[in-house]
């Protein structure tokens, strides 16, 4: 009889120390010299755990999974079971947030990495990658709003944050109006999470940084290599008009991003970066192009 052993690596995590803070760090897998990792980035209300476990516990990511190690980055204070931070403490702006990330990957040892972002996270990966386009292979970008906030959506969110608490604004973010209304079941589940385990004033913090983000512009690089910027109108799902894709969660209409199955929802700005590596000179810094 031939028994068959199932080796499961178990999640190693990490406080790294960065010029911005300590950033909790979640590793599964084992590195490999000649390929690159999979850093993922969650989006504001949810961590690491929440945003990114259904994907990585589907059957068709267990093929990708084997190859390549997963690295999943926390935003300060938002892991399960973070302490609040005290008074007075000044939370990381989100390019900040995104400086962090060359400390991750120095101090795991990383040659390179993949970026897997939603919503606040795919805005800070990519201001990583505009950065430090040589330690970033590629990036796979969700629901990502690239402009900073115009004067509308200011006034809107200063407006309803008087008669909403902090978990319906961020519902609000995460949903759009028709799924709100029509799947409750589901909104009541992200709710509860929110509610019960997220460090709430430690998400305040937060999403007062994700709402101060700055636009991303064009920019090159040192080495001479063209770098274009997210240029573009602002998302309309987050001025509750139009109809969202559903990149977070595990039930009705979701993106193709963890489903394989459907059209994306065209409420969020399509993002699409390439990075071209030279054979010539290995020294020579990757180009990356970012269009919308």
């Amino acid at each position: 009889m031939t028994t068959h052993v199932l080796f499961c690596c178990l999640p190693q995590e990490h406080d790294i120390e960065t010029a911005h803070g300590i950033v909790h760090v979640t590793m599964c897998g084992t590195p490999r010299q000649n390929r690159p990792v999979i850093l993922t980035y969650h989006d504001i209300g949810l961590n690491h755990k929440t945003c990114f476990n259904s994907l990585f516990n589907y059957e068709d990511m267990h093929e990708i999974t084997q190859h390549f190690s997963v690295c999943h980055v926390d935003a300060p204070g938002q892991h399960e079971g973070a302490a609040s931070f005290p008074a007075g403490y000044v939370y990381p702006s989100m390019d900040q947030l995104a400086e962090m990330l060359p400390g991750v990957v120095q101090q795991l040892g990383l040659k390179s990495v993949l970026g897997l972002g939603i919503g606040a996270g795919a805005y800070i990966l990519t201001r990583f990658a505009l950065n430090h386009p040589s330690m970033v292979e590629g990036l796979v970008l969700i629901n990502i709003n690239p402009c900073a906030e115009g004067w509308m959506d200011w006034a809107a969110t200063k407006i309803s944050g008087l008669t909403h608490g902090l978990p319906d604004m961020v519902i609000s973010h995460l949903f759009s109006k028709d799924e709100i209304h029509s799947n409750h079941d589901l909104v009541y589940t992200y709710r509860q999470h929110i509610i019960n385990d997220i460090n709430q004033n430690n998400l305040a913090l937060f999403v007062k940084s994700y709402n101060s983000m700055t636009r991303l512009i064009r920019s090159r690089t040192n080495s001479g290599a063209s770098v274009s910027s997210l240029d573009g109108n602002r998302s309309r799902s987050h001025t509750n008009e139009g109809s969202r894709s559903r990149s977070h969660t595990g039930d009705g209409n979701r993106s193709r991003a963890q489903t394989g199955e459907g059209n994306r929802g065209r409420s969020h700005t399509d993002t699409r970066m390439e990075v071209n590596n030279t054979n010539a000179d290995q020294n020579n810094v990757k180009s990356m192009e970012v269009s919308c």
